[in-house]
């Protein structure tokens, strides 16, 4: 059994808290700009939307102060500024203050995410690599899983402001498990304080992990419009209990990632990726296929498990082929194109559904995770083989 470092365990709990505080604000936020302060439908999408543009600028600097300065120094200010940011919500009074808060919390999330993901890089040992990305990424998921139904009771409870501040206390918590780290001087990254900013968008642009961050954009792509509108599917197909689909997903994603982690140490990542990409396939045909509810909650189960395996193991992949101080650069990278592809997909495959209906969605989603499974099979795992030998 693999012994992780003591700092492993405390980078698990702030990334928790951190993502405690940011789902808590989630489901919430549409409902405050309805009902309290009669923001229109379409500007609520906007102010929902820009989020993602802040998060996507960060990703293009992130790597460059992480593989430049202290990861820790820039994980600990960003996260510092993103508890600010999100304690700003309850000052936003109008449609455009709210467009300015939101983007600066997309940018200090895509930051003060990056950055541990960096730093639990550095952590993990390479004998256990798979298993250490795959419990690190439980961490975000059981967040996700807990965050929102006790924020919306909350809010029903109480109050927006109360909900706003319980966030940026969450978030306040992971400030200080991240500060204890840097005082007990556990966090000894390597600085590169000659590393230009031309230098770091070659890094940025390496050919190798963007071969495996196109697995990233091409997931979130399927997943993130699926997502977006498998209640409303569920819903017009009569399932009861649709948000049973949503407990399933989350977890099979958590009881796998720890699970494919252990099988990418001691076999490496071909026989899962293959193996996740036929779990969507057959997924995805379910609920195409036959919504009803034995297929709708196995559909959630497949989905869940491929899911679990394809965000994990490119970003061990990646990490197997990058010098550790370039590791800023990968992890923004891929980052950014995971990012891409849900923004992407949720307008495409939302116009596709909108024509087509949401059946065919999901069939076609089917023939993207078959086209996904050549691209992997063919070009990236024998191309990977290579690059780790170096």
């Amino acid at each position: 059994m693999v012994k992780f470092k003591p700092e492993y365990y405390l980078l698990c709990a702030v990334t928790f808290f951190v993502g405690l505080s940011f789902y808590f604000l989630v489901p919430i936020i549409p409902l405050f700009l309805k009902n309290i302060i009669s923001v229109r439908d379409s500007d609520i999408g906007l102010v929902m939307g820009v989020f993602s543009v802040g998060a996507l600028l960060s990703r293009v600097v992130a790597g460059f102060f992480l593989d430049r300065y202290s990861r820790y120094a820039v994980a600990l200010i960003s996260l510092l500024l993103m508890t600010l940011i999100s304690a700003a919500h309850n000052f936003a009074a109008g449609v455009l203050p709210f467009l300015a808060v939101r983007i600066a919390h997309g940018f200090f999330w895509g930051l003060t995410a990056t950055s541990l993901y960096t730093i639990v890089s550095d952590v993990i040992p390479e004998s256990a690599r798979g298993m250490g990305f795959g419990i690190y990424g439980s961490m975000i998921i059981l967040a996700m899983s807990v965050s929102p139904p006790v924020s919306i009771y909350l809010y029903k409870a109480y109050s927006f402001q109360r909900v706003v501040f319980l966030s940026a206390g969450l978030a306040c918590a992971a400030i200080l498990m991240l500060a204890v780290m840097v005082r007990s001087g556990q966090a000894v990254p390597a600085n590169n304080l000659r590393l230009g900013f031309s230098e770091y968008l070659e890094n940025l642009t390496d050919a190798r992990i963007m071969s495996l961050g196109m697995l990233f954009f091409a997931v979130s792509f399927v997943f993130t419009g699926v997502l977006s509108f498998i209640l409303i599917y569920a819903a017009q197909s009569g399932i009861p209990r649709p948000g049973i689909f949503f407990t399933l997903y989350a977890a099979a994603t958590v009881v796998t990632r720890p699970i494919q982690g252990i099988l990418y140490d001691r076999q490496g990542p071909a026989r899962l990726i293959v193996f996740a990409a036929l779990a969507g396939i057959a997924g995805f045909w379910l609920l195409g296929a036959d919504m009803a509810y034995p297929a709708y909650c196995g559909g959630a189960v497949l989905l869940g498990v491929s899911i679990g395996v394809l965000f994990t193991c490119p970003q061990a992949m990646a990490m197997d082929i990058v010098a550790a101080g370039n590791r800023g650069a990968a992890n923004a990278q891929l980052s950014f194109l995971s990012d891409v592809g849900g923004l992407t997909g949720g307008i495409i495959l939302g116009r596709v559904a909108g024509s087509f209906g949401y059946s065919r969605v999901f069939m076609i989603s089917a023939l993207l995770f078959a086209g996904l499974l050549a691209y992997s099979r063919f070009y990236v795992l024998p191309r990977y083989a290579i690059w780790k030998k170096g």
